[in-house]
């Protein structure tokens, strides 16, 4: 966790994944821990820019948990590495 101030405000800011969200409640969350999610960084971005993005990023704070979604981040399509076997 890294604890930051924004604008004289502090707060504590964490990378937690998709997948770990889903352990808290967050069902919306497992659509994006999901293999083949997408396929290239087009989908991605067309997702990122749906308005859906802001209804998967609010869903904590939706169920109650005391943290909020600020961004993604995409490491790589990680899940096409083993593709031709």
């Amino acid at each position: 966790m890294i604890s930051v101030c924004i604008q004289h405000i502090p707060a504590d800011l964490a990378r937690v994944s998709a997948l770990a969200l889903t352990q808290f409640g967050c069902r919306k969350a497992s659509l994006l821990a999901l293999p083949y999610t997408f396929e290239s960084i087009a989908p991605f971005t067309a997702f990122c820019t749906s308005g859906w993005d802001q209804e998967f990023l609010e869903e904590p704070v939706q169920i109650g948990l005391p943290i909020r979604g600020l961004c993604y981040a995409e490491e790589g399509f990680r899940h096409f590495f083993l593709t031709n076997l």
